[in-house]
């Protein structure tokens, strides 16, 4: 399926945060045909950031992409889903990702366990992001410079995963960043 952001649906929803008298703007962009979320796919991407408005000041903005629809349900749910806790995977302080599944779902990634994959859809040809465990500092990912995650190197792979490159060289699977850890931008 072939999807142009020329036609992308905004709707801009305002609401006023409880601790402050700020407003937040949440922007939610869907793509028209969008297909089912597979296991654990990242339903939304989520970006926070400040808009600097025509008179210099500040307006505070968060940005769904929503990339999937979840099973009998919206991505984004708002109250309708808050007997639902789902999955908010923290790659940095301004970007985040949202699951259909409930955060209970997901254990805590062990050192050099893969966090996060990315593949293709061969039917599709759609680029999606599967979230395999959390980090341990999902809820303060702003002790990173960088992101929480990094692209494991090919010899850090699991036979499966070395597998999954060699069929879809597109493929890239991530592993939760160590504090202090230097930034490694390559597969090999």
């Amino acid at each position: 399926m072939d999807y142009q952001f020329g036609f992308l649906i905004f709707v801009l929803v305002e609401v006023a945060m409880a601790s402050q008298n700020d407003n937040v703007h949440v922007v939610l962009v869907e793509r028209p045909g969008i297909t089912d979320c597979k296991h654990r796919e990242v339903c939304a991407d989520i970006f926070n950031f400040t808009r600097i408005m025509e008179d210099g000041s500040g307006q505070l903005e968060s940005r769904f992409l929503q990339n999937c629809d979840c099973p009998g349900m919206p991505c984004v749910r708002g109250e309708q889903g808050r007997d639902l806790e789902q999955l908010l995977f923290r790659e940095t302080r301004k970007q985040s990702m949202l699951t259909c599944e409930a955060a209970s779902q997901f254990s805590e990634c062990s050192p050099g366990e893969t966090a996060k994959e990315q593949h293709t859809d061969r039917d599709t040809g759609r680029i999606y992001v599967q979230i395999n465990c959390v980090c341990p500092n999902n809820e303060d990912p702003g002790s990173f410079r960088d992101k929480m995650t990094e692209q494991k190197r090919y010899y850090e792979l699991t036979e499966e995963e070395q597998g999954w490159f060699t069929r879809d060289s597109s493929s890239r699977f991530y592993k939760c960043r160590e504090a202090g850890a230097r930034r490694f931008g390559g597969l090999f």
